[in-house]
This record gives C-alpha cells, structure tokens and sequence, in this order.
C-alpha cells in the first residue's frame, strides 16, 4: 500500500511538471506563454485578470490565477496585465513563463477583500437620496438643487462608480442657479494633516470665461464661518480627481465641507457639476479578512456557459461573465452559502468552505426544464365536421417546465380540381386609407384604443382651448359612422398614453395645468361599460411623450420626456391592474420619446423615437419578460418620431410622424416573425402627434408645431387586434401544463371544419412558451378539409379593358356569385383571379363582376360534375 501511495505521489510530481512546463508550440515560430497572476496586497491571492502581448490577449482562470496564451516567437515578450481595482503592470520577459503580482490601487479602492478606512467621513452618494446627515441648501428658492439621481441623465463621469451627486444647471434651466451640499460635523481630532478628497466633472461650455462656479469651502466651527480651499470656473470635464490639503483643520472636532454651485448676473449659466467619492480627513485602503470564491455557471441540460447569472452569499453578489466564470469576496472563514440564480433557470445552492487569503472553486450548473415537441401536426377534417390528434410534449431537461400554448393564425390554400388552369390563390392588392366623419374638435396630443367594436379617444389639445389641455373625450361608432361625447377624463392632459385592458382604458403620464407645463403621472382608469372615470396608483417617475404596450393584462410604459427641458429617457415601467402596483423593468437601450411600441406574441416591440438634441431614432428593440431583457430588432425603414402606432394582425403598425424636421404621411408594419419592416399605405395626410388604434383608425394630429386637425382616416384590413391571436378553426384540450423533468404530458389538438366555408389546406403554428432559458418553440399546425363529392370548384380571371382599349387582369375587382340559396362575394386577388367552390345543387350561378369604375358584366354557369368549371368574365370602364 505504501508503495502504490508513493508511486501515485511520483505520479503526480510528475503530472505537476508537465503542467508547469511550457506548452509546445502551436505552429511553426510560435510559443505559448504561461504563469499566474496574484494579488499584490495583504492577501496575496490568484488573480482573475488580462494578460496581452502584442495583439494578444487571454484571460487567466478566476481560480488559479493561471494563463495560457499562444504569442509569435521572440527573444522577449511585453506583457501588459490588468485587472479591475488592480494597478496594470508591464513587464518585459525572456522565457516561456512569468508570475506576475498586481498592486492594489488604493485611491480607487475597489479590489474586492479591500476596502476604505477613515479616522473623518467617506461618502459615495450612492442611496439615490441624500445621505444621512447632509443637507442640500436652496440659494434662489426656485428647486434647482443638488440632486442624487441624475435627472439629467448625465451619468457618471467622475472617475467614480455607481450613484453620485450632480448639481445640474443644463437639467434646470439657463437663468442664474445658486445651490450648497453641506457635509455633516465630521470630528479630525486625531488627524494631524487633514485633507478633502473628491473625484469630479466639472462640464461648462467650452468658453474663455466662467460658465458657472464650483467652490469647495471648509468650516471647523460647524458651518458658522467658511474658508474657500478650492474652486473651478472653466471647462474641466471627468473624469477628474481633486485632493486638497485643509491643514487649518487639523485637529477640530468640528469641521464640515461644502460643495457649492453658483452663477452670478456676469457670468454665464453652465452645465453641471458631479461629485463622487469624498472622503473628509484621511482615506486608506485596508484589506478585510476573508477569501474568494470562484468557478463558473454552466446549464446543468448543454454545459454550455451561463453569462449574467447571479451568485449571491451571505455578504453580496455579483453576475457571471459571457463566458459563464465568477469571481467574488467572502468575507470571514469557514462554511458559507452561495446561491446561483437567473431567470428561466431553478436556483442552486453551494456551500464552499472559505480560507482566508486563498481562492475557493464552486462552479455552478443551473438546471431548467427543456421541452421536445414534433415540428408539425396535421389533421384531417371533412368540412362540416371536425378531427384531433395528441400533440406530446416532454420535458428533457433538469428541472419542472411550466408550459403555456398561445396560436397564430396562417394561410389558407383553396383545394385543387380536376382540369382547373392554375392551382393557388394570391391575395387581394392592399386597400388605402379612406376618409372617416372628422373628430368633434380639431385634436393633437390625443390618446386613442380600440374596444367593443368602437373607438375611444381621450384628451389632448385643441384650438377650441386656446391650446391648453383638453378633457373631453369621444368615442366613434363605425355602425353609425358618428362620434359621441363620452365622460370627460378627470384632469385635462395632453401627451399622455393609455391603452385598453379589458373593458378598462388606462391614461397614464402627461402634461397638465393651464399651460400644459406641469408633468403628471397620475393614473385615471375609463370604464367603458360605465361610462366612469377612477384613479389608480400614479407611475413613479412621471413622463410625457412616452409610449405604451399591454401584455398578459399589463400596462408597459417606456420612455418619455421627464420634464419641459429634458426629452429622451430610458425608463420602463409596467402597472399590474391586479394589484394597482407599478414594476420598474430593464431601461430600454437607448434614451427616447415619442417612439412607438406594441406587444406581439408575448414580447414587447418598441421602434423609434427621439432622443434629446434631435437625435432621430431608427432602431427596433425587443423586450422578453421571461428573461428580462430588451434585444435589437431590424431598423425602420425611415427615421420617425411622434408616429401613431398600434399592433394588428400580429404586426406593429407605425404611421406618420416627423421625418427630417417635417411631418409625413409614410407608414411601415414590422412583422417579428421575419423581423422585417414593410411599406403600409401612404396615409391621406401628413400628420404628427395623432393618435392611432386599432382597426387601423388614425385620430387628429398636426402639421407642424402649434396646428391641430380634426381629420380621421382608416386603413382596413386590420382589425385583428391583441398580442396573441386564434385560429378560428383550432383548438386545445388546454393552454397551461406543468411537466416534471424527463416526463412527457399531452394534449389534443382539434381542427374543426365547422367554422370554414371552403375545403382546403388550415395552416396555422402552435406557439409554445415556457419558463426555460431556450426560447419559444413553434409547431406548425395543418387542417386539411377535402371537398365534399357534390361539390364544384368554380374560378376564372376578371380583366379590364380601358380606355385606351388594352386589356389586362383587374386585380381588386369584386366578384358576386349566387345561387338558388347562397351568395358569396369575392375580391380578386393581385393577378385578376377568383375561386370558389359550391355546392352543385345552387346551379346553376350568376356570376357578376364589377368595381367602384367599371361596369358590372354578368354570365350564367350551370356546374355539375368532378372537374373545375371557368368562367372568366372582362368588364369596360363605366366611362372614359
């Protein structure tokens, strides 16, 4: 035993070798460099870090600290070696190997197992409020502050990192600004050389004279007198730091800071002042006592890398990289929990046992559920009647899969006949926009939806208030092709959004008072069956301009204008009318307003828009609530903001807008299936600011800035409203499923030929959704309904001859063909062409064809037998 104990020990010495010897050449003048990287400081730990020779690059494992990386041949190599909260080394080496050791950077301080210590006060600002025993001092009375949460969206340029404190006069307004941050009493009895410390971005306007002050004062009687110890009046952008020495300090148990911001009638107004990091006294960057816990999180079902998950311990958490590997502090020693978590994945729990100064391995395997189902079903049905087959689906992976079945309607192919001239049926040519009774008011700023067969719109502004916000709302009945006044909203608002849940309208955010200046975000809920107005939970951070979307019974709201001065945001809130509660999301990508967004088959569309300065947005972007995040789509076509849109017929419709400075009629539908964008008709007029609904209606808008109209138009054809939609003729023996892992559950799929008029092939997919990291599986879904025997296809071509005595297929043409009992009217399709099968007991038919311009022409056709019956008819123009 002894013997096999020391030969497995040679056995490894010699397996320790190898893996420490040089790595042989990958080709031909090629050398493979390795080594360690290791924490310069107290601990002394490997490194998670980059090393780069040349055009090089690798990354050292986040365990060992350990690189490997494949370099052309040289007598000696530059390496280049980083990592965050380290000092980057350069180092020149001669041999295939090379440790290298990193030094803490100490004013940063943020190498994890380090952190500042003080004998004065350290302040990050990074609560989004003001912190603890701070005060913010108002020299005007006007509101213009130091602010904690960045209502400029500015960011952080400091050098710092996370929150921190802006006083922003370009957020304001450009008239004279005078605000203080005052730092609590901070007692340097201990300190014998004091100083201040603060990272900075002092943004002016790029002039030769001041555009606005920043002053640092000290006080050590507790604010009573101020000695100025620092001061910035020109351009001096972050990232910057500023450390000053306050001597007259030293020693005081009762000293405080200022920060203070100021204008004057001879100078003028900047941009903003950012602070971060501040510390008072003294600041040194100490090692806590711990270790660090490393690995990588991996799908527990493919192995492959889990990029974004969470790991949290008993101290704090951070998120996996792309390629899956995590790195972070534990403080203390011994056995502690670790949880790996992410969206559409089961949590996992760990429990390495930490050592102080060394790196603890714990990898993670998520698992989840995986779902297998067949690609196709088909089903055969005699029309009249009705088939089902069992759709299986198994769950393969790890964990439970909750499963949801949503449909989407497809094409639909005529059935063939003997001794027909051509098999298929194209589509009807795309009809225009067509004028509809105008709006009671001339209107912009409106906010429109589709309910019951009718079309409701709320608000806006209108000359008839002498352009302030109206309340007045109206709803129009197609049936009566007429408006009515409904119950006017609660508060007058313009710019606002809304949208139906029900039989609910939901109008969020907004401008209101007389002047319309006044940014709101308060909720006010129609009830449409009531003719009623209530109010629900104001959305937290009240915008204008911003645009909306309903999924799964939920308000989305993205983007918008915060304020009069600052339009562009990247907020997204969703509202649960279920629990009158509101949902900060994942920012949208960019900073925008006036873009245009709908929901489509469980994920939410967003295009356009307009960011501050201008800046005209092209971009679609795709939000995922199953997995939180928003992806980039296909561009629009054209640049568009302040469109109306809305979603019908799966597809998210834009329509108008401003385009170039001016206002445009051009319009474009995005289909997510293909994820592409396709021309809509021209609408018959060029309006911005309207509001849109489904249908498609359009409802007022302006020309340009200051008009309004009161013109409504419709596009038809698209009348198919919501995020998901049915299959007439499809069913399911149920649309929720909970499946164990590596169990299978079924369910019946039923085609009825009930509710069809024609045989034929159904196509139709079945969507299947579930809580699995894998994404949406698609099943196409065929019902086949074949002609009954007394049946007859009758088709043909209609033509026209104009004017100018050319004949050639009328494309849209109407076609009516009767019978002894029955009547069917058709419109043909983009070549001219009609189909229809009859029963043979309606001969013989009368078949008309005609239009809007051309005289109808009429022919008899008696059908019987197996084999398809033509009759093609050419009609003249009704005058020349």
């Amino acid at each position: 035993m002894k013997r096999f104990i020391a030969l497995l020990s040679a056995l490894c010495g010699m397996l320790v070798m190898l893996a420490a010897a040089p790595t042989p050449a990958h080709a031909a003048g090629t050398v493979t460099l390795t080594g360690v990287v290791r924490d310069g400081g107290a601990h002394g730990w490997p490194l998670w870090a980059t090393v780069s020779v040349g055009g090089a690059s690798a990354q050292t494992s986040p365990v060992t600290g350990r690189y490997s990386l494949v370099v052309p041949e040289a007598a000696a190599y530059d390496l280049h070696v980083s990592s965050p909260g380290y000092q980057a080394a350069d180092e020149s080496v001669t041999g295939p190997s090379a440790e290298v050791t990193l030094a803490v950077d100490a004013d940063a301080c943020r190498a994890p197992g380090y952190q500042y210590a003080t004998d004065g006060l350290i302040e990050g600002f990074d609560s989004g409020s003001t912190p603890s025993g701070w005060t913010v001092q108002d020299g005007i009375g006007q509101g213009w502050v130091w602010r904690f949460d960045d209502p400029g969206k500015v960011g952080n340029h400091t050098g710092g990192q996370g929150g921190f404190a802006v006083m922003d006069d370009e957020y304001y307004t450009w008239q004279a600004e005078d605000s203080t941050l005052v730092s609590p009493a901070v007692d340097l009895s201990k300190l014998d050389a004091p100083s201040i410390g603060f990272a900075y971005d002092f943004t002016m306007w790029d002039y030769t004279v001041p555009s606005g002050i920043g002053d640092v004062d000290v006080s050590i009687d507790g604010g009573a007198t101020w000695s100025n110890v620092w001061r910035a009046d020109l351009l001096d952008a972050g990232p910057k730091r500023a450390d000053v020495g306050i001597p007259m300090a030293a020693h005081q148990p009762n000293v405080r800071v200022r920060f203070h911001y100021y204008t004057s009638p001879d100078v003028t107004a900047g941009r903003w002042w950012a602070i971060d990091d501040v510390f008072i006294g003294d600041r040194r960057c100490d090692a806590v006592p711990g270790g660090m816990v490393a690995g990588r999180v991996t799908d527990a079902n493919t192995a492959a890398p889990v990029g974004g998950a969470r790991i949290a311990g008993p101290s704090g958490a951070t998120t996996s990289d792309a390629n899956g590997w995590y790195a972070m502090f534990a403080p203390g020693q011994g056995s502690q929990a670790f949880v790996g978590s992410k969206l559409q994945y089961h949590d996992l729990k760990q429990e390495p046992t930490i050592a102080a100064d060394r790196v603890t391995g714990s990898d993670f395997a998520l698992p989840a559920g995986q779902i297998a189902v067949v690609q196709t079903v088909t089903a055969a049905a005699a029309l009249g009647g009705s088939g089902r087959v069992p759709l299986t689906v198994t769950n393969t992976g790890t964990a439970p899969a909750q499963i949801t079945l949503a449909e989407r309607p497809g094409d639909f192919q005529i059935a063939d006949e003997q001794g027909q001239p051509w098999s298929g049926l194209g589509v009807p040519p795309a009809a225009g926009w067509s004028s509809l009774p105008d709006y009671p008011i001339d209107i912009r700023d409106n906010v429109a939806g589709a309910y019951g067969g009718k079309i409701y719109s709320f608000g806006g502004i209108s000359s008839s208030s002498q352009g302030q916000p109206v309340a007045a709302s109206y709803v129009y009945d197609p049936g009566t092709r007429a408006w009515s006044q409904i119950a006017s909203e609660p508060q007058a608002r313009l710019e606002g959004l809304g949208a139906f849940i029900g039989d609910k309208f939901y109008v969020v955010d907004g401008a209101t008072g007389s002047d319309g200046l006044q940014i709101t975000g308060d909720l006010d809920i129609y009830d449409a069956s009531t003719n009623s107005w209530s109010t629900g939970a104001p959305i937290p951070v009240p915008e204008a301009d911003a645009a909306a979307a309903v999924l799964d019974g939920q308000l989305y709201v993205v983007g918008g204008c915060d304020s009069r001065a600052f339009c562009g945001t990247s907020g997204v809130f969703r509202y649960d009318p279920a629990s009158n509660a509101w949902q900060r999301l994942p920012d949208y990508p960019t900073p925008e307003s006036w873009l245009g967004c709908g929901a489509i088959e469980g994920i939410v569309y967003c295009a356009g828009g307009q960011q501050s300065f201008g800046t005209v947005s092209t971009a679609t972007y795709a939000y995922d609530p199953a997995s939180n995040t928003w992806t980039s789509r296909a561009q629009v076509p054209m640049a568009l903001w302040a469109m109306g849109y809305t979603v019908a017929n799966g597809k998210l419709l834009i329509s108008g807008g401003v385009n170039a400075g001016l206002s445009t009629n051009k319009g474009f539908a995005y289909d997510p299936v293909t994820d592409t964008w396709s021309p809509l008709p021209d609408s018959q007029n060029q309006l911005t600011r309207g509001a849109m609904a489904c249908g498609v209606y359009k409802i007022g808008g302006a020309q340009s800035f200051g008009s309004y109209s009161p013109y409504v138009e419709t596009l038809p054809g698209y009348a198919d409203c919501g995020s998901d939609r049915d299959a007439a003729w499809l069913s399911l023996g149920g649309t929720t499923l909970t499946v164990a892992p590596q169990q299978s559950a079924r369910v019946w799929v039923k085609a009825d030929a009930s509710v069809v008029s024609q045989p034929g092939t159904y196509d139709a997919a079945l969507l299947v959704r579930s809580d699995t990291p894998y994404g949406v599986k698609t099943i196409d879904v065929t019902m086949r309904v074949n002609p009954p025997g007394s049946w007859t296809k009758v088709m043909g071509t209609i033509s026209g001859t104009g004017c100018d005595g050319t004949t050639k297929p009328l494309a849209g043409a109407n076609v009516w063909i009767a019978g002894h009992t029955q009547q069917a009217t058709l419109t043909t399709d983009t070549d001219g062409r009609y189909a229809l099968w009859v029963d043979q007991a309606q001969s013989p038919l009368q078949i008309t064809a005609g239009g809007d311009d051309w005289t109808p022409k009429v022919a008899s056709l008696k059908v019987k037998g197996t084999r398809a019956k033509v009759q093609d008819l050419t009609v003249t123009p009704l005058r020349c």
